[in-house]
């Protein structure tokens, strides 16, 4: 599947057109990988959720959770909420901002964070 980026995409990424050209996606693996996991996590799920619904519609149907919305920052003493700004509140550091993988590895640091005895994960999960 040929992929594009939308242009607010592509300014906050730099995924620009030229990057993308020649690159694609292995739906069957992208299928594989995603139906076996229990839950999604996105920081803003609603946006990537909406983004891989235009390429996938059936990812729709899979169990989405938002560490954007899904934890009350708020209550955990963080009134700013990107992902950039808790990651750095938490002194977590990534090569780059805005790309997946390195997105997901300062993720999965922010979220095996505590707050009043359990991680953030477990805020979000609803545990």
């Amino acid at each position: 599947m040929r992929v594009t980026a939308p242009e607010f995409a592509a300014r906050a990424s730099g995924l620009t057109p030229s990057f993308l050209q020649g690159k694609s996606l292995d739906e069957d693996r992208v299928r594989n990988l995603l139906t076996r996991a229990d839950g999604i996590v996105a920081h803003n799920a609603s946006f990537d959720r909406r983004m891989l619904t235009s390429l996938y519609p059936w990812v729709d149907s899979l169990n989405w959770k938002c560490s954007l919305n899904g934890v009350n920052w708020t209550e955990v003493g963080l009134p700013e909420r990107n992902l950039q700004a808790l990651m750095a509140e938490y002194r977590i550091n990534t090569e780059e901002a805005h790309r997946a993988y390195q997105d997901a590895l300062g993720m999965l640091q922010l979220l095996s964070r505590r707050h009043a005895g359990k991680t953030l994960l477990a805020h979000l999960m609803g545990w």
